[in-house]
């Protein structure tokens, strides 16, 4: 059986079109696991900042060292610092409170931290992540 001389070359066109998707393989893929990153860290900040609010908004008095503790068993995985918690009454009143937490998630992505608006002072490589919930004192 006799074969044409393009068909030899196949193996040659195959290899250089992986060559060129390859790197845009490689960068969706890792985005998508940098992204589900970012998102599991916010879903437990969300989560540490309701379960801090709730907790201060539950028990009388309001005992801001218990919650601070609380929020930081609930994100126990991120090792979040007293800095990056912050609970106070919403506004000045005494009928709501307020907890905030912030966490600077460092990325596995070099590419990504260029992108990233640095206003708020973050370092390079890191995204600033903010959580907040505001709940009635009962």
């Amino acid at each position: 059986m006799r074969t044409h001389k393009f068909m030899r070359n196949r193996k040659g066109q195959a290899m250089v079109e992986t060559i060129f998707v390859l790197p845009l393989l490689f960068l969706l893929i890792f985005g998508i696991i940098e992204f589900g990153r970012v998102y599991f860290t916010y879903s437990i900040l969300s989560n540490a900042a309701r379960e801090g609010a709730r907790y201060a908004a539950v028990h009388e008095p309001v005992d801001y060292d218990d919650a601070i503790e609380r929020m930081k068993n609930v994100a126990s995985t991120l090792s979040l610092e007293d800095d990056d918690i912050e609970i106070s009454d919403a506004g000045g009143t005494s009928d709501n409170v307020l907890a905030k937490v912030t966490y600077n998630l460092e990325l596995i992505m070099p590419i990504v931290g260029p992108m990233i608006d640095k206003s708020d002072g973050t370092e390079d490589g890191k995204i600033a992540l903010h959580a907040s919930a505001e709940m009635r004192i009962e």
